[in-house]
């Protein structure tokens, strides 16, 4: 599985982006857009994931640039290069759509 589409789903949380890190390392592209229960935590999470090239963001209200900063932190992942960037949560007052390569 290298694509998943989590859009809209209320239920899915930063215990569930744990989840997906740890059992779906091969994602490369993933949408949690409108996913309100995201947090910069599960960003975290996600940082560890070295494939992941292509993040939605969009409209996660609970998302800051210090959870998007989390992607950058680790710099054996090529999707930190350039998330700062590219990646946009919901704090930043944004309104073009966030998906985005992150390389």
């Amino acid at each position: 599985l290298e694509e998943l589409c989590l859009q809209d789903c209320q239920k899915v949380t930063d215990e569930s982006l744990k989840h997906i890190a740890e059992g779906l390392p091969n994602i490369a592209k993933l949408n949690l857009s409108f996913c309100l229960s995201v947090t910069d935590t599960g960003l975290k999470s996600l940082a560890a994931m070295m494939s992941l090239r292509d993040l939605n963001l969009r409209s996660c209200d609970n998302v800051s640039d210090i959870g998007v900063g989390f992607l950058g932190s680790n710099s054996n992942n090529s999707a930190g290069n350039n998330s700062a960037n590219n990646a946009s949560g919901g704090n930043n007052n944004n309104t073009t759509p966030a998906v985005s390569p992150l390389t």
